[in-house]
C-alpha cells in the first residue's frame, strides 16, 4: 500500500470520497458527518490539504482511503486531551476506507500503513477519538494496538455532544 500526502489536485477525489463515507453513516442513521454532505468540508479538506494534514492510502493506483492527521491538536483536540502539543505527538482524525474495501480488512492495513508512515516521520504518538458507542471502531482500534486512556462523558465542554473514547498508539521508536 502506498501512502503518501494529499495534493491540491486530490481535493475532488478526497471530497467525493469523504461524501461516500458520509452516505454509508447516513444509511446507518448516524447522522455525525452530516455537513459533509452538505458541502461544509470542502473548504476544511482545501486548508488541511495545504497544511499538509491529509494522507492519502493507494493500493495499485485506487484510491483506498484518506485521514486528516494534525501534528498540533486542534482546539478539539485539546478540549478532549488537555495537552499542548508535544513533538513527535499526532492526531488523527477522519480515518476513511472506500466503499470498494469495505469488509476486506483495509482499516486494519491502513493504520497499520499509517503507523509505518509516522514513524519514518519521527512520530512517537498516535492519538484519537471515537464515539464510544460506535462498537465497531472502537473493537478495531483496540485490534490494531491502541491503548484505551478514558471515556470523556458528553456535556464535559460545550462541543461535546456525546461521549468519546481516548486511544493512543505509541509507535516502536517511541523510548
Amino acid at each position: 500500500m502506498d501512502v503518501r500526502l494529499a495534493k491540491p489536485q486530490d481535493v475532488s477525489l478526497l471530497d467525493d470520497l469523504l461524501k461516500e463515507t458520509a452516505n454509508r453513516l447516513k444509511s446507518k442513521g448516524s447522522t455525525q458527518w452530516s455537513h459533509i454532505l452538505k458541502g461544509e468540508e470542502t473548504e476544511a479538506l482545501r486548508k488541511h490539504i495545504e497544511q499538509e494534514e491529509v494522507i492519502i492510502f493507494e493500493n495499485d493506483n485506487q484510491l483506498v482511503g484518506m485521514c486528516y492527521l494534525y501534528e498540533e491538536p486542534n482546539e478539539w483536540d485539546q478540549s478532549l486531551w488537555g495537552l499542548e502539543a508535544e513533538k513527535g505527538s499526532y492526531y488523527l482524525h477522519k480515518v476513511v476506507v472506500s466503499d470498494l474495501f469495505i469488509g476486506k480488512n483495509m482499516g486494519s492495513k491502513v493504520l497499520e500503513n499509517l503507523f509505518k508512515w509516522i514513524e519514518k516521520h519521527q512520530g512517537k504518538v498516535v492519538r484519537l477519538d471515537c464515539k464510544a458507542d460506535v462498537f465497531y471502531l472502537n473493537k478495531l482500534y483496540q485490534q490494531v494496538g491502541f491503548k484505551f486512556i478514558k471515556t470523556c462523558k458528553a456535556g464535559a465542554f460545550e462541543a461535546l455532544f456525546a461521549d468519546f473514547n481516548l486511544y493512543e498508539y505509541h509507535l516502536h521508536n517511541d523510548k
